[in-house]
C-alpha cells in the first residue's frame, strides 16, 4: 500500500521536472498546515494534464503516492521524496495529510531518546510499487520517523519485517556540515501516528 492525500497552497507555479516516455512532468510546492499552525512544504510531481488548470494561489486536494529517487546530479548523492500525483482538484476545504504505507524495514530501527525523555525511532521503510517497469519490480525508500509507544515497537523489529503505518508527510529544515561548510537543508519524512505489524523477519 502507497497513499498519500494532500490538501494544502500552491506556492508557486508548476515547472518542468522531466521527460518520461514523451510525456512531461511538472513540479511544484504545496504548503500544507499542520494543526499546530506550521507548514509542511512538500514537493509534487504531475503530469502536465493535472497541472494545465492550475494557479497561484490556490488550495488543491491531491491525491496519488509518495515515491523517492536518488539525485545523482547533485554534489553529493541525496534521496529525495515527492508526492506523486494521481488527481488534483481545486477546492476550498481544510487543509489535510494523510499517509498510508506499507512496506518492509530496509534495516533495524535507531532509536533513541531526546535531551526531554522522548522516545524516537528513525527508520528506512521499502514500499514496493504495484505495477512492474521493464520486468522489474521497483521500490521506494520512504524515511520515516516514529514517537513513544510506537518508536518502542519499530525499535523491537528485525530488518525485513513488514509493517503498516498511517502518518502525515513532513519537511524539517536542518544544518549539515559539508568539508567544513555550513549547508540548510531540508528532509523529508512520514511522522507515524500507528503503525501495525504484519510479518516478523527472522533475525
Amino acid at each position: 500500500m502507497n497513499q498519500i492525500k494532500l490538501c494544502g497552497d500552491i506556492e508557486a507555479m508548476p515547472t518542468l521536472s522531466h521527460t518520461n516516455h514523451n510525456r512531461e512532468f511538472y513540479s511544484f510546492p504545496l504548503a500544507v498546515q499542520r494543526l499546530s499552525g506550521t507548514y509542511d512544504t512538500i514537493r509534487v510531481i504531475a503530469p502536465s494534464t493535472l497541472c494545465s488548470a492550475l494557479s497561484v494561489p490556490a488550495t488543491i486536494i491531491l491525491t496519488g503516492e509518495l515515491r523517492s529517487y536518488n539525485d545523482r546530479e547533485a554534489e553529493h548523492n541525496r534521496l529525495k521524496i515527492s508526492a506523486w500525483a494521481q488527481e488534483i482538484t481545486v477546492c476550498r476545504a481544510p487543509h489535510e495529510n494523510t499517509v498510508h504505507l506499507t512496506g518492509s524495514l530496509c534495516k533495524p530501527a535507531i532509536y533513541r531518546r531526546t535531551p526531554f525523555g522522548r522516545e524516537i525511532a528513525d527508520m528506512m521503510l521499502c514500499v514496493e510499487r504495484e505495477y512492474v517497469t521493464g520486468g522489474i519490480h521497483r521500490c521506494d525508500y520512504i524515511p520515516c520517523i516514529a514517537w513513544g509507544s510506537v518508536a518502542r515497537l519499530c525499535a523491537s523489529l528485525p530488518a525485513h519485517s513488514v509493517i503498516e503505518l498511517e502518518g502525515r508527510m513532513q519537511s524539517r529544515n536542518y544544518i549539515k556540515v559539508i568539508d567544513g561548510r555550513a549547508e540548510e537543508r531540508t528532509a523529508y519524512e512520514v511522522s507515524i501516528a500507528t503503525a501495525q505489524v504484519l510479518s516478523v523477519a527472522e533475525d
